[in-house]
């Protein structure tokens, strides 16, 4: 039996105006492991010290720190060593198991889209992260995926500031060059997509469960 497609009507788009595609990654081009963070660390840590570990990790804001490139990854790797007792290739394998992958047909879509427009990365993310979608697009045939498709990405880590954050739109729009209602912003979590409308930007919410290919029905990609 064919699985029914989730009902969602995306917002009304002024395909007019727009003048270049903003994408995030995950949740939107590359699918999630959405109940990943629930799960814990590896190497048999019980429940007491998991809780003890997520205070500590939120007491240091560590997550956030990496992904606004504040920590280098060698020594984001280290910390979590010594704190959890396991090995860099431990923490490494477990930090990237969020990443499910990019399904092939993302590549057909983006190909589409660039002979319409310009098309651009938005995303908080760090490098272990970035090192793993890179290695993974490699393995299916896309060896230069950013370059490829994207005419600038704008990563926290590099940028130095996380969606929400007014400076990591700054930075976007610095580099990308139109006003703010030329950009179409498409992401998968409220906060990010309301300070894009609070600058203007046109901005889709996408759900985890709704494939990125349906913001776009409505146009023609063969014009």
């Amino acid at each position: 039996m064919q699985a029914s497609i989730p009902t969602w009507k995306p917002p009304i788009i002024d395909w007019s105006l727009v003048g270049a595609l903003v994408f995030d990654l995950g949740n939107v081009l590359i699918d999630l492991d959405n109940d990943f963070y629930g799960k814990g660390w590896p190497a048999g840590i019980n429940e007491k010290e998991q809780a003890s570990f997520t205070d500590w990790v939120a007491q240091e804001g560590l997550w956030l720190k990496y992904e606004k490139g504040e920590i280098e990854t060698a020594g984001f790797v280290d910390v979590l060593c010594s704190r959890l007792g396991i090995s860099p290739k431990q923490v490494t394998t477990y930090w990237n198991q969020i990443l499910l992958g990019i399904q092939p047909k993302r590549f057909d879509l983006l190909a589409q889209l660039q002979q319409r427009f310009p098309l651009y990365v938005l995303s908080n993310t760090n490098q272990l992260h970035i090192e793993w979608v890179r290695n993974h697009v490699k393995e299916l045939g896309i060896p230069d995926f950013e370059t490829r498709f994207f005419k600038e990405i704008f990563y926290s880590y590099e940028v130095g500031a996380v969606k929400p954050e007014p400076a990591i739109y700054a930075a976007a729009e610095a580099g990308i060059k139109l006003s703010p209602k030329q950009l179409l912003f498409i992401d998968d979590r409220a906060e990010n997509i309301e300070a894009a409308k609070a600058r203007g930007w046109q901005a889709v919410l996408l759900p985890p469960e709704i494939e990125v290919e349906r913001v776009f029905e409505g146009i023609d990609l063969s014009a």
